[in-house]
């Protein structure tokens, strides 16, 4: 395996990835870039583009039962879960193909390889018969979902908010006729409103007294408010254990969404842990101090 000497590695395809490519080859630098999964991404494979085109899809039908003015008749449109699917993968490959793959075409300043890196020293990246060495690396990889340690939870089916993904054999094409989700943050929620509105019944398990812990409490007030007004249940508080504060409650699903937080790709797939000599990559990702900045050496 010979080397294949680039100024800048960069370990991930998404729109950071992207930027750093085309500002190396704006500098006259030469750049490439490796993608366990698929082109672009979270963002416009799994994440921002699919969940906001569902999400829109699940407003004007919940909307057109829920009229929100006097003197509008309530309607009961037709749904088709299998269509509104395929609808949103065509949306996404479009996405895909204009905003990242036309930019490779048009470009011969860097590409894209396809593989999990793993590194061989600082500045080396191994992957499918290539063996990269950049003068600098940049670590691109984002975060994927994290399961909880929940007993139990490795015995049965259950879905990620990787659902959304499209051309890859964990996408949902069969709509659940009931839903619970495992954490009560901004992700969790926006997809337990979106399968409500389209007919799934959905609960919400959390650890936190109140949903998005993380944001003022007048926000999450406001917000529980707003989905108590839809008819959406009240998250339980919960623990990844399995025990539940309150009342004990036992509910038959057909499906469950383990959703409680995220964890960096850089620990896996995207950029496999390194060896002794590798980059400074710790299992949480990697070390910063306080000013943000890597402590890898260059």
């Amino acid at each position: 395996m010979s080397d294949e000497h680039y100024d800048l590695v960069i370990l991930g395809s998404g729109s950071t990835a992207f930027a750093a490519a085309i500002k190396a080859a704006d500098l006259g630098k030469s750049a490439v870039m490796t993608e366990s999964r698929t082109l672009g991404g979270t963002c416009v494979n799994r994440g921002c583009l699919p969940s906001k085109n569902l999400i829109e899809a699940a407003r004007i039908y919940w909307e057109a039962e829920h009229p929100r003015y006097p003197g509008l008749a309530p309607a009961t449109l037709g749904l088709n879960f299998k269509e509104l699917v395929s609808g949103k993968d065509e949306v996404t490959r479009s996405y895909r193909d204009r905003k990242y793959q036309a930019i490779l075409d048009d470009s011969d300043k860097f590409r894209v390889l396809p593989g999990a890196a793993r590194f061989a020293d600082p500045h080396t990246v191994e992957l499918d018969g290539h063996r990269l060495v950049g003068g600098q690396v940049l670590i691109a990889t984002g975060s994927r979902p994290a399961i909880p340690a929940m007993p139990g939870l490795e015995k049965v089916p259950y879905l990620t908010s990787d659902l959304l993904t499209s051309d890859e054999p964990i996408e949902l094409f069969e709509q659940p006729r009931s839903l619970v989700i495992i954490g009560g943050g901004y992700i969790g929620l926006e997809l337990g409103q979106l399968f409500h509105r389209l007919g799934t019944s959905v609960e919400i398990l959390q650890r936190s007294p109140r949903i998005l812990p993380d944001h003022e409490p007048e926000v999450s007030t406001a917000l529980a408010e707003a989905l108590d007004d839809e008819g959406q249940r009240s998250p339980m508080r919960s623990t990844t254990r399995g025990s539940i504060s309150g009342p004990p409650r036992r509910s038959w699903v057909s499906s469950a969404m383990a959703r409680a937080w995220r964890s960096p790709s850089s620990d896996s797939g995207g950029a496999r842990r390194p060896g002794p000599t590798g980059s400074s990559l710790r299992r949480d990702g990697a070390r910063t101090p306080t000013r943000l900045r890597s402590t890898a050496r260059a």
